[in-house]
């Protein structure tokens, strides 16, 4: 398990979070841009 990491996603980048119990995850945009994030559940 991956406590406290932190890890950075560039434009395109795909991620895919497998992990659907537990508190979930915090997430930040950084800088001035408008972040665009789409998520997909895969049931």
């Amino acid at each position: 398990m991956w406590y406290g990491t932190v890890q950075r996603f560039g434009p395109g980048d795909v991620n895919m979070v497998e992990d659907l119990t537990g508190k979930g995850h915090t997430t930040a945009a950084i800088g001035d841009e408008p972040r665009v994030f789409i998520s997909i559940p895969l049931a």
